[in-house]
């Protein structure tokens, strides 16, 4: 009986300490995650990395970018939901599913203490964000598509054709089109525009119905690169006959360079920034990720005055552990009063932070 006993402690105790090791590893490094910016929390299970890939309890963050989550325990998967977008994500499974296109990601969710932890990298971008990992930080930043990070966006359609347009490095045209691909019609540049001044990305828009013969739509995405004036020129025709144009619509494009950024520091707290349309900010703090410490916004400014970019860290000029620079972009969306505020702190720490930042920003026309 007392063999058994101590076999039995023994193998609890072997139990315990691999439990332990598990533990360690996944609590090797911290990692954090933002999006748009903002830290995220997570009270439980934290980050942690397997394959290269940063895995996460995935609710928090995808509540963060606009996503609608919901779990079937049944069968252990993860429905998620933006806007027109809906992917579906299965524990164990390296498939995945965005509007029904089976996609293959490298590694799976799974279960670790009673939470799943999903790649966050596939799931921000089947929601149609971007993730970018900064090794030296330990930072996966998550940006969603609905947030303009730099200049302001004018939108086109037909009834603008023949128009000179104003534009900054940095700002973003549309043009969408009513077309019809039933018809054999479509709409197609006559001749490329100027790739060193614009970038340009198409796409399609499906028919509002299903009904045979219906229009959708064609849109070009248009980003102000660097000065100077591109012509547009749009022929909607069917492709055999390039000769016989339906209808043409034509734009020119005067871009100027975007005014240099005014820049502020911790310096500046409690100050009240005045920025005109068109006109932009930095944001510049002293930082040290190697003691654990991050600024992260508490209070962000109102999107639908202000947007930022997500941060960049500007390491010192010298040996590790130097500290570098935090630094923001804010671009004017519409004119407004918002105010803002970041703390630098240890993510998940009920610390008071070590410093605060905070300012007021008055956008006019």
């Amino acid at each position: 009986m007392k063999k058994s006993a101590g076999k039995m402690s023994l193998i609890v105790l072997c139990a315990f300490i691999l439990a332990a090791m598990a533990t360690c590893a996944i609590a090797e490094d911290t990692y954090t995650v933002t999006v748009n910016g903002t830290v995220v929390s997570f009270p439980d299970q934290q980050p942690y990395v397997k394959n290269d890939r940063v895995m996460v309890p995935v609710r928090a963050p995808m509540e963060a970018m606009g996503v609608a989550v919901s779990w079937n325990n049944t069968e252990q998967s993860a429905t998620m939901v933006k806007g027109d977008i809906t992917a579906v994500f299965t524990v164990g499974s390296s498939s995945y599913t965005v509007n029904g296109e089976a996609l293959t990601m490298d590694v799976a969710p799974e279960i670790v203490v009673d939470r799943v932890a999903f790649p966050i990298r596939y799931c921000a971008e089947a929601m149609g964000g971007t993730a970018t990992y900064n090794d030296k930080t330990k930072t996966v930043a998550i940006v969603t598509n609905d947030v303009p990070l730099t200049g302001k966006v004018i939108d086109t359609t037909v009834a603008d054709s023949g128009k000179s347009i104003d534009m900054m490095a940095g700002d973003v045209l549309t043009i969408t089109l009513d077309s019809n691909s039933s018809t054999g019609f479509l709409w197609a540049f006559k001749a490329n525009p100027d790739e060193s001044c614009i970038q340009v990305k198409e796409t399609y828009i499906d028919p509002p119905t299903d009904a045979v013969g219906t229009a959708g739509q064609q849109k070009w995405t248009i980003t102000a690169a660097k000065p100077g004036t591109v012509g547009i020129e749009i022929g909607y025709a069917r492709p055999w006959e390039h000769a016989t144009l339906e209808n043409t619509f034509t734009l020119t494009l005067n871009i100027t360079a975007a005014p240099e950024a005014v820049e502020y520091t911790i310096g500046d707290s409690g100050k009240i920034a005045t920025l005109k349309m068109g006109e932009e900010m930095t944001l510049a703090l002293e930082s040290n990720p190697s003691t654990g410490f991050f600024w992260a916004f508490t209070q962000s400014p109102d999107a639908n005055i202000l947007t930022y970019s997500d941060v960049q860290f500007e390491p010192a000029p010298a040996s590790p552990g130097s500290p570098g620079t935090d630094r923001w972009l804010f671009t004017p969306v519409a004119p407004g009063t918002t105010t803002f505020e970041l703390a630098y702190a240890q993510p998940g720490s009920t610390a008071t932070p070590d410093k605060f930042m905070s300012m007021t920003v008055i956008v006019t026309e």
